[in-house]
């Protein structure tokens, strides 16, 4: 009896892993289940779920606790020299506007609020909170980076009519445009971040980064990064082309 293939994921994210799954099914012509629960005898690929020790093929436990802790994905990120956001407990140094997150592991804007003085900070404030410097970049993009590699890159622009002073870009706030990365010169500032990633991280992984260019520094912000992004069957079908080539 040949082996079954397992998708490991979690409750917030089984709708996309059902869609990955069906790519890869496409392309293997073989059965996948996707699966909240770990079993240690099955392989397995993770999607954003980082329950037990064992590792499987694609996408390390380490990997996804990574980058699903904005804290601890910051910290790396700085300490490899890579431009990103820096959270905060000393409320000694607050710099105006900011952001304040009640949680690290939040997604789609829950939890986050921006201020502009100490007394709304003060306001919201409380000792297990995190805070963060707003920047303000001219553009923010998604990128889809599978195998180490750049697979699909998406501009986010801003729904409503009037962008707010403060906008917050996620995918209630905003429409995904896609881009053309052909071109080895377009964008190539996000290629060379990736490339550093790969170096760092390994291959044999996939996830979206959520990524913010200043003007300032002329270079992008890495906002953080997402092992089990959502996904529409054109993206999952660039996935599970990739994936089949790292096993």
């Amino acid at each position: 009896m040949a082996k079954r293939s397992f998708i490991l994921t979690n409750k917030n994210t089984f709708s996309s892993a059902k869609i990955l799954r069906d790519e890869l099914e496409k392309v293997y012509k073989e059965k996948y289940l996707v699966t909240k629960k770990e079993n240690k005898k099955s392989y397995f690929l993770r999607f954003g779920n980082s329950f037990g020790n064992y590792s499987g093929e694609i996408n390390s436990p380490e990997i996804i606790k990574l980058m699903s802790n904005k804290k601890l994905f910051s910290e790396f990120l700085l300490n490899e020299g890579f431009l990103t956001p820096e959270f905060n407990k000393n409320t000694d140094i607050l710099e105006f506007p900011c952001i304040i997150r009640e949680n690290l592991s939040l997604s789609k804007g829950k939890g986050i609020h921006v201020v502009e003085n100490e007394k709304d900070f003060f306001n919201i404030w409380k000792n297990n909170y995190y805070w963060t410097k707003f920047i303000n970049f001219k553009f923010e993009v998604r990128a889809h980076v599978v195998g180490g590699d750049l697979k699909k890159l998406f501009i986010k622009k801003w729904v409503k009519n009037e962008q707010p002073k403060y906008p917050i870009k996620n995918s209630i706030s905003c429409k995904y445009i896609l881009q053309d990365i052909s071109n080895e010169n377009r964008y190539r500032k996000i290629k060379n971040i990736i490339n550093k990633l790969k170096n760092l991280l390994g291959e044999k992984n996939f996830y979206a980064l959520d990524m913010g260019f200043s003007e300032e520094k002329s270079n992008y912000y890495i906002i953080e990064g997402n092992t089990a992004p959502g996904l529409n069957e054109k993206t999952a079908k660039i996935y599970a082309e990739t994936l089949k080539e790292l096993l």
